[in-house]
């Protein structure tokens, strides 16, 4: 998971050039989609945009040792 944490200071030294107490907020990033219009390439070689994907086409993707594999789409 991936987070992002935003940071206030709520009190400042008496120059103003310390903070002397901080709230912080973190939040977990949401998943990130692909638009439909992005294009895959499918085990016959033909280019295809993701919102005419079907489940059983099988698509190239790269995986966790950087290598060109083709998987089965299984879910949409």
């Amino acid at each position: 998971y991936q987070y992002d944490s935003t940071c206030n200071c709520a009190s400042v030294s008496s120059n103003g050039n310390v903070c002397l107490q901080y709230t912080c907020v973190t939040e977990r990033r949401k998943p990130k989609c692909f638009p439909g219009r992005s294009i895959v390439i499918t085990e016959n070689g033909l280019a295809k945009s993701l919102s005419n994907i079907e489940i059983g086409d099988r698509v190239l993707v790269m995986n966790k040792e950087n290598k060109l594999i083709y998987i089965y789409i299984n879910i949409i």
